[in-house]
């Protein structure tokens, strides 16, 4: 991916930077869905290089169907879908409104026929309609309760009450539920009760919502409280150390991204830039949506390596020229008989 944005050079830099970097390899290790996520995504984007090449039905529907894989690896990763092809036929608008209009509409039939075996699947085997996963209600409970919108916990997420269900609790409404019913609580129940649990206390405590949010995305891209990732990842099986020089790497690498996605924006390489910057949106409204975990930034980090490449390849260029510049200078100077200062 990064040779198809910026050449050899900085595709061999990514490289470097992809096997030293902790919080790209950091979940492997772990029985989450980072490692598959991460796979697909950057899938998603070469195709999305591919569709940038040229506008054709075929590639867009690569797209849309890479886009729902990865949202089979992480529902809210179809998100990819609507930003990478909207955007890729806006760019291409100058091949005609026929031509962006049938490749939009093979984006969106690539992306449905992906899911639609799956979506079919999950309609036959729950009692509540469920179109990828059932993760979403206690993701939602779990980070809007009392602890998560106040003190050292705001912002985070935990499975614990009263945030989330007791067994006990569980067990009373599935017997109510039976009564009611005649049928036990499945999965899709269950999600549901948490989404209405989250849901009333978002109403609640609306006041307080935008200062979680703000906390959330704060979390999520280690601006705020990042030392408490430390141990919150010890709780997901994560070595101390790991944790510890993952932050020390994150810093300078995020900040040679953002200045590889300046030199992006001076090079008008707005459609590329967009392409790399899409998992970071991504990211950042699943943050503000549900909490902030340094886990849940692992589909951006590929995007972060890749930029920091391209920034410390322009900060290499950059210093070549001044010292170029300085050298003819020094030149000049010598043969107009000016004297020449010694290094």
């Amino acid at each position: 991916l990064a040779r198809r944005m910026a050449g050899n050079t900085v595709a061999l830099v990514a490289g470097a930077f992809a096997a030293l970097y902790p919080y790209l390899w950091v979940n492997d290790g772990l029985l989450f869905s980072e490692t598959v996520a991460i796979t697909c995504v950057l899938l998603a984007l070469l195709a999305a290089c591919w569709c940038r090449e040229r506008v054709s039905p075929w590639r867009f529907a690569v797209l849309g169907a890479l886009c729902s894989v990865a949202a089979l690896a992480r529902a809210e990763l179809l998100v990819l879908a609507p930003l990478l092809v909207l955007a890729l036929a806006w760019w291409a608008r100058a091949a005609g409104p026929r031509a962006v209009t049938i490749a939009v509409v093979a984006g969106a039939a690539g992306c449905v026929a992906v899911l639609a075996p799956w979506s079919a699947y999950n309609s036959s085997r729950f009692h509540d309609r469920v179109f990828i996963s059932t993760n979403d209600g206690l993701a939602l409970a779990g980070s809007n309760c009392a602890p998560e919108y106040n003190g050292s916990g705001i912002g985070l997420w935990t499975n614990a009450p009263p945030c989330a269900f007791s067994d006990a609790q569980l067990a009373h409404l599935d017997a109510t539920q039976f009564a009611r019913t005649h049928r036990h609580l499945d999965q899709s129940d269950i999600s549901d009760l948490y989404r209405h649990k989250a849901l009333t206390y978002m109403r609640d405590n609306l006041g307080r919502l935008p200062v979680v949010v703000a906390a959330r995305v704060g979390r999520a891209w280690s601006v705020y409280r990042p030392l408490d990732m430390i141990s919150f990842n010890q709780g997901e099986s994560r070595e101390r150390w790991v944790t510890e020089l993952g932050l020390v790497a994150y810093y300078p690498l995020i900040l040679l991204a953002i200045a590889g996605g300046l030199a992006m924006i001076r090079r008008r390489a707005g459609p590329a830039l967009w392409i790399l910057v899409v998992p970071a949106i991504s990211v950042t409204l699943v943050a503000a949506a549900t909490y902030g975990q340094t886990r849940l930034r692992a589909t951006a980090e590929p995007s972060i390596v890749i930029l920091a490449a391209v920034g410390a390849g322009w900060g290499a260029e950059t210093l070549r020229s001044r010292r170029a510049g300085d050298r003819s200078g020094d030149r000049a100077g010598a043969a107009a008989g000016a004297p020449v200062p010694r290094p």
